[in-house]
C-alpha cells in the first residue's frame, strides 16, 4: 500500500484522513445540527422520528398516502409509518414560516 512504499506509519495515514474530513464545513454543520436537533424538538414539543430507514424496525404499523396525513399527530407507542410519498407541510418555528 501507499504507506508501506513511502515508509509512513499507518497511524499517520489514518489521522490525515480524519483531519481532512474534520476540516470540511459540512462536518462542522453536521455536528451543529446533531446538537441543535434535540433542543429544537424539545422546544417545539415534538418527538423524534425517522423519515426513511433501511433497517428493520418494530412497532405499530400505520399506512397512509403521505407523511402530511400524520404530521402533528402524537403516537403513544413505537410506530412504523408506511407512505407512498414524503411530503410535509412547512412547520412554523418560533412564529416564522
Amino acid at each position: 500500500m501507499f504507506e508501506s512504499r513511502c515508509k509512513i506509519d499507518k497511524r499517520y495515514i489514518l489521522n490525515f484522513g480524519e483531519e481532512v474530513v474534520r476540516g470540511q464545513s459540512v462536518f462542522v454543520l453536521g455536528q451543529l445540527l446533531r446538537y441543535l436537533e434535540p433542543l429544537v424538538r424539545k422546544m417545539g414539543d415534538v418527538s423524534s422520528w425517522l423519515v426513511v430507514s433501511g433497517a428493520s424496525a418494530k412497532g405499530y404499523v400505520v399506512e397512509c398516502p403521505s407523511l402530511a396525513d400524520v404530521q402533528g399527530m402524537r403516537f403513544n407507542k413505537p410506530t412504523v409509518i408506511l407512505t407512498k410519498e414524503v411530503c410535509l407541510f412547512v412547520w412554523c418555528v418560533f412564529g416564522v414560516c
